[in-house]
């Protein structure tokens, strides 16, 4: 295992529905269980626990998504950039006896466009930093603009998306 992340939804769109704003979550205990996860599996890749908390050390695992989720390419925000150490580990770049884990880390932001597509007019994109490394505002402005036209008015075909595109 190079890494992993612990988050909680803090807002999502719809009851069990995907989360729009997160919170990373300080779980060092974790990291023998999700080894060992990995280990008895023969499991290799990206993955994602959906947990509920009790009090004790160890999570009740209630879903296991082994594939890349959405909270994977947002872990930079969160000091375990697990798609950065994936791609050292496969340039050789890792020592063998390298144990990365994650980072003591609480901050909260906003998944984007998923926070948008929630509430177009969602001030929480306005208080909090996004998931992506948007280092060019007026991308984020753009695409923001597209987002709220596309939801607002969609159309219903293909077709009729691009005429009214040209039309513009």
């Amino acid at each position: 295992m190079l890494g992993y992340t612990v988050v909680k939804p803090l807002q999502i769109i719809f009851k069990g529905g995907p989360s729009t704003v997160i919170q990373g979550q300080y779980r060092p205990s974790w990291r023998a269980p999700i080894s060992k996860f990995a280990k008895l599996t023969g499991y290799s890749g990206f993955g994602g626990f959906d947990v509920i908390e009790t009090g004790t050390e160890i999570p009740n695992i209630i879903e296991a998504n082994m594939r890349l989720t959405h909270t994977v390419p947002s872990s930079h925000k969160l000091g375990a950039d697990l798609l950065a150490l994936f791609l050292k580990a496969v340039k050789g770049e890792i020592p063998s006896k390298a144990e990365v884990v994650h980072n003591d880390q609480q901050q909260a932001f906003a998944m984007y466009p998923e926070e948008l597509m929630r509430d177009t007019n969602s001030t929480i994109l306005d208080e909090l930093p996004f998931d992506g490394p948007w280092s060019d505002p007026e991308v984020v402005k753009h695409m923001t603009a597209y987002i709220r036209d596309d939801v607002r008015y969609p159309s219903f075909d293909l077709e009729s998306r691009y005429n009214q595109k040209q039309r513009k």
